[in-house]
């Protein structure tokens, strides 16, 4: 069907929405496809909006909003919930924000809990003892947080890049960084080594430093890592996270029928 409602549109995946304009004369027929990336998502979501005058969060699926720390967060998970989930995050009505830091993605959830929106926040494990007064039970509870379902926490035991694995790390650097002709491939072992510091500023400098290809940001780093590994290869603590977001988010925002 045909239809300009933001209310029948609101109801249907974001896959299943084909926009139709007028392009020098001729009818033009906008869709996604299966393999589709996150940057094509967002770009028909904004073609759609600008198109109707509207804001993408006003258009779809804005029904439940994820504060993370940054851009690594932003741009890898859409990647890996899609392998996990087999659709595209917006498609579930998640709406990922960069706070900036662990400090700021709890602030922008706390401003949106204030203001009666469906919110959450993943962060790294450490910042229950970096940043220990900000993410204490009590004051979470103060700001109205349900500690198990809207406080949800990363790593193993400190951040998200120590959720994978040594093999992980070494497999995905010599397929996409290829190592310096002296040091030779990148190993388990050396990988393992890291985890005793801080590891995912050890594993970008090592892997920087290292390679003529390396990644220059930790975004660079956990893009390759996501766009890298088979479906079965993520992680299960970063699955059950994205399970819990998609079981929130089914009974998030408002409801029409």
């Amino acid at each position: 069907m045909a239809t300009h409602s933001l209310n029948l549109i609101d109801g249907v995946d974001i896959s299943s929405v084909v926009h139709l304009r007028t392009h020098e004369g001729q009818v033009r027929a906008e869709v996604l496809s299966e393999d589709s990336a996150d940057v094509d998502v967002r770009r028909h979501l904004s073609t759609i909006a600008t198109t109707l005058g509207f804001r993408n969060s006003v258009l779809l699926h804005e029904r439940f909003f994820v504060a993370v720390e940054g851009v690594s967060e932003t741009s890898a998970f859409p990647i890996m919930f899609r392998k996990h989930a087999g659709f595209p995050i917006q498609s579930a009505g998640i709406c990922l924000w960069a706070g900036g830091s662990n400090e700021g993605a709890l602030r922008f959830a706390k401003f949106l809990k204030e203001h009666g929106r469906d919110v959450a926040f993943v962060v790294d494990k450490d910042s229950r003892t970096n940043q220990k007064r900000a993410f204490r039970d009590d004051k979470l509870k103060e700001h109205g947080f349900d500690l198990t379902k809207e406080c949800l926490y990363l790593g193993s035991p400190n951040e998200l890049e120590d959720l994978f694995t040594d093999d992980d790390w070494a497999e995905t650097a010599n397929a996409l960084w290829k190592p310096n002709a002296e040091r030779g491939a990148w190993q388990p072992g050396e990988i393992e080594e890291l985890r005793a510091g801080k590891f995912s500023s050890q594993l970008l400098d090592m892997f920087k430093t290292g390679s003529a290809e390396g990644p220059q940001n930790k975004e660079d780093l956990m893009v390759g890592i996501a766009a890298h590994l088979a479906k079965d290869r993520i992680p299960a603590a970063l699955s059950a996270i994205f399970d819990s977001l998609v079981n929130r988010a089914q009974n998030a925002g408002p409801h029409l029928w």
